[in-house]
């Protein structure tokens, strides 16, 4: 379905997953709290995930990009899942990246 926009949380309950959560990819692109690098097309924080190897530093200066993943609205197939990485800057506001508030 090309709905061409965002939707309310619980449009899709049928991709309810297996912890209970909704819309975890292809809504918006949803802020992490890692590091991406310097540069957008390759991350400088790869994997294997290595937790103390500085991509979790959240006084990061403003001039590293940020890891968004899920995929957005409008975004390819291949791209509207929760272990797609993409990398943004931490100062752009876009209608098609947020952040899911977690307890």
């Amino acid at each position: 379905m090309d709905i061409g926009d965002t939707t309310p949380v619980g449009a899709y309950a049928e991709g309810v997953s297996a912890h209970n959560l909704l819309d975890m990819a292809g809504n918006v692109w949803e802020w992490t709290g890692s590091l991406w690098g310097k540069q957008g097309r390759k991350p400088d924080f790869a994997y294997p995930y290595q937790p103390a190897d500085g991509r979790e530093n959240l006084a990061a200066a403003d001039t590293i990009l940020r890891v968004v993943r899920g995929g957005a609205f409008f975004n390819f197939d291949n791209q509207v899942r929760c272990t797609y990485r993409h990398a943004n800057a931490p100062h752009d506001r876009e209608d098609h990246v947020g952040f899911r508030v977690a307890s």
